[in-house]
């Protein structure tokens, strides 16, 4: 079988995305060599005015894109949305201000009912324009039987595929039958990491992965961008994700590594952010009930020095583990 024998559906979530970009997303889609396809476009109650004009007539630019309108819930709702109203039996997720760079031609066949096919992709800095391309290469690995290790690298354990994000929705087509029949939806109340939650239901779930070693995506990443920047609903964010990711079957060394990498990103986008105003005496007490509630220094005990990568990484590690907040903070400001 091959992908040009299904319809395929391309699910792309939007809040408040500059226009040029949504435009380049859109035509990368459209100017594929596949005739049947879908663009859901669900806009996620964007509040910008020049992306609600344009969204006004894309239907009359798109012929083959359904426009979804809802209240601001977050992505995770919106390509929950996309995924409850698509027709395509094989599904593709794209972010807004990302390029779809996979060209229909000579496409590999792949046994009947496969539930997830990997690509190669590219990650691309917006404020140099340098990219880098990350290729899956197996080594005579079967992913299939790997499946552990794939685990392992969603939740950011050491693995032999540690160069490939496994973690991530992009670069990636889902068969639409896999994730109904699976009842595997995003998780609406993650309101960050959602993606590697949902992949760690597909590989759990799947049992039947191809791998197309064919760079079919372009992952901007801008970072003066909000994800980068001072944000206290992190907390709470992180906190879902921690309790989501308890309630999995995984073994508990590897989840370590996933629950130290969400509350390292945490405190970098709160209380360790050059930013914060919040004053020290304040900053330690919140620090050391997040250390409480995240079961922080049993991970920590858990984790050698030795699996921590990079000078300056050890000596974060150090400090995390004897509680030198003060000394923290003051690393990551400067």
């Amino acid at each position: 079988m091959n992908l040009l024998d299904y319809k395929i559906s391309f699910i792309v979530p939007t809040y408040n995305t500059e226009v040029e970009l949504l435009e380049k997303c859109l035509n990368s889609i459209v100017n594929t060599n596949i005739s049947n396809f879908e663009i859901i476009l669900v806009d996620d109650g964007s509040t910008s005015k020049d992306l609600n004009l344009y969204l006004r007539d894309i239907n009359k630019i798109y012929s083959k894109l359904i426009l979804i309108r809802q209240e601001n819930q977050g992505s995770a709702s919106a390509r929950n949305n996309g995924l409850d109203n698509c027709s395509g039996e094989y599904i593709f997720f794209v972010d807004a201000d990302d390029i779809f760079d996979l060209k229909f031609l000579n496409l590999p066949n792949f046994e009947k009912n496969v539930e997830l096919i990997i690509f190669d992709y590219k990650i691309i800095n917006l404020n140099t324009q340098h990219f880098t391309r990350y290729v899956l290469n197996e080594h005579g690995l079967n992913i299939n039987k790997d499946k552990s290790e794939i685990i392992k690298n969603i939740l950011y354990a050491p693995n032999k595929f540690k160069e490939f994000s496994f973690g991530a929705i992009w670069a990636k087509c889902f068969s639409k039958k896999f994730l109904d029949a699976n009842k595997i939806r995003f998780k609406d109340k993650l309101r960050k990491t959602q993606d590697r939650i949902f992949m760690l239901d597909v590989i759990i779930n799947s049992s039947k992965i191809s791998y197309f070693p064919l760079s079919s995506y372009n992952y901007s990443v801008n970072l003066s961008s909000i994800t980068h920047k001072l944000n206290y609903k992190m907390i709470d964010y992180c906190k879902s994700i921690f309790d989501e990711v308890k309630k999995y079957d995984v073994d508990f060394n590897i989840k370590k590594y996933f629950i130290y990498n969400i509350f390292h990103e945490m405190l970098l986008l709160t209380y360790f952010h050059k930013e914060c105003t919040i004053g020290w005496f304040t900053t330690s007490k919140e620090v050391k009930k997040l250390y409480s509630y995240f079961e922080f220094d049993r991970i920590l005990s858990n984790i050698s020095l030795q699996e921590i990568e990079g000078k300056n990484n050890k000596l974060k590690f150090i400090m995390y583990k004897y509680h030198l907040i003060y000394l923290l903070r003051l690393a990551y400001r400067f």
